[in-house]
């Protein structure tokens, strides 16, 4: 049989996840330029204030989502011969949550007594994101349909247009509110070219979505409060530098779990409409958690063995003494990599209660361990912290997911990432003694020796590695 027909499926999840990888970090990239021309455009206090609005909108964009995305992919891949049967009343769920926190806001930020120009900043965001809302999930019909190169391009148009028509913005001179109002615009064309203008969907049809979107919407924002309550903890406790301490090595670590996010995303609509005992189920989700495990042991040896020179190259010498934080949070790295495929199946598999209790649980043992630690260790015990919690969502994660057989394998998996991560973090060690100098010593023993290792244990096969590649460049 042909290889290509018999792997189709994993290849398919492969390439979605190239393209999502490539939006993602050339997104990303985009917007740090857009951020980056404002801040120098509109000057301190100015670019203080447009900030404040649109970290408002961008906090309404999470609450009006809640979980309507997830449920959408879900189930229009699973009847993608009609997904505006559950996409109507998740549009007009989700356009009246962000109707009500846009105008939530702006009545709070009023009454806070914020200038007068913020009320209308927000005003005009939370408009923006009410819009982009509405695209948001027509992209996620897109994902549910496994058409991932759509979405992404006309993300990338977006970032990229708002930035061009900007710039002749600011050779005009124009004020922040015409800046702001060129994102709702871009926003709104977003939403044409992904699909039209939605049409209207039955009231109770929303209510009945919102219902059911409940858990994972309320397990997204759990999950949102224990990733960001320890740099909060370690400013409260222990003062403010103490939490640029800690601040610095997660937003490394943080970036890293990012890559996690493509991949979980093009597996997900598969294991959305296949059964654990299908073949195919079995493929992908082990090529997905096989992929992630390969990727999160070298890299956990990067931080926790180069992390003060990374630090210091990166952010300057006075970031040192984060060193140790990032010691600690490179051990989350391979336990979250190999937590998500779990946590992404119980949700594509309808148990989205369970993944809510894991994050509830998630969030109890990080603030205690978190409450007990950062007085006494800083920096260094919210690390900790996080470390124990990430270690508590893995093994409930395997005990609820009900996957006995990929319980196993998982161990067997990362029981030889580790062997391959330990010879290199051996070999990178004597290539320091040696005087190696940065960046020459990681490249030969996370780049060339761990892949070798890795391979000839069995973390990844070289055959599949050389036909997905062969796949993505059309020569199959």
């Amino acid at each position: 049989m042909n290889p290509v027909r018999k792997n189709a499926t994993t290849l398919r999840v492969g390439r979605n996840s190239a393209w999502l990888l490539f939006g993602e970090v050339f997104g990303r990239a985009g917007g740090a330029v857009w951020q980056l021309l404002l801040a120098r455009y509109l000057g301190v206090l100015i670019f203080g204030e447009f900030t404040f609005a649109l970290s408002v909108a961008a906090i309404i964009g999470v609450l009006s989502d809640f979980g309507l995305g997830t449920l959408v992919t879900r189930e229009v891949s699973r009847n993608r011969a009609e997904p505006f049967r559950v996409l109507k009343g998740a549009l007009l769920a989700r356009a009246l949550l962000a109707l009500l926190l846009g105008t939530l806001a702006v009545v709070a930020v009023t009454l806070l007594g914020r200038p007068m120009r913020v009320p209308g900043l927000v005003a005009i965001l939370a408009a923006g994101q009410l819009v982009m809302g509405q695209g948001e999930l027509l992209a996620a019909a897109h994902r549910g349909r496994e058409h991932m190169r759509r979405p992404v391009v006309l993300s990338l148009l977006y970032r990229f247009g708002l930035i061009a028509t900007g710039v002749t913005a600011m050779a005009l001179s124009a004020s922040v509110e015409v800046l702001a109002g060129l994102m709702a615009c871009w926003s709104l064309v977003l939403l044409l070219l992904l699909g039209g203008l939605p049409g209207g969907g039955a009231p109770l049809a929303a209510f009945a979505l919102l219902r059911r979107a409940a858990p994972i919407g309320l397990g997204l924002v759990l999950w949102t409060i224990y990733f960001r309550t320890n740099i909060l903890l370690v400013s409260f406790l222990r003062g403010d530098e103490e939490a640029g301490f800690f601040a610095a090595p997660f937003r490394l670590v943080e970036a890293v779990l990012l890559l996690s996010g493509p991949m979980l995303a093009a597996a997900f609509p598969v294991l959305a409409r296949r059964i654990p005992e299908d073949p195919t189920f079995r493929d992908v989700f082990r090529g997905i958690k096989r992929t992630l495990i390969f990727l999160g042991a070298p890299l956990a040896v990067l931080f926790a063995m180069e992390g003060e020179e990374m630090l210091v190259l990166l952010l300057g010498p006075e970031y040192r003494p984060g060193a140790g934080a990032l010691m600690v949070l490179a051990g989350t790295i391979p336990i979250s990599f190999a937590a998500s495929p779990f946590l992404a199946g119980m949700i594509a598999r309808n148990r989205e209660r369970r993944y809510l209790g894991i994050m509830a649980a998630g969030v109890v043992v990080n603030l205690a361990m978190a409450v007990i630690l950062i007085p006494r260790f800083g920096a260094t015990g919210a690390g900790i912290a996080m470390l124990v919690t990430e270690a508590t969502i893995f093994s409930l994660a395997l005990f609820l997911a009900n996957l006995t057989t990929e319980v196993r394998h998982t161990f067997i998996l990362l029981g030889r990432a580790a062997a391959a991560a330990g010879a290199a973090a051996g070999l990178l060690y004597l290539l320091k003694d040696a005087g190696l100098p940065f960046p020459y010593r990681q490249l030969l023993a996370l780049l060339v020796a761990y892949p070798i290792m890795a391979m000839t244990l069995g973390v990844i096969h070289p055959a599949r590695i050389l036909l997905f590649f062969r796949t993505l460049s059309g020569r199959e």
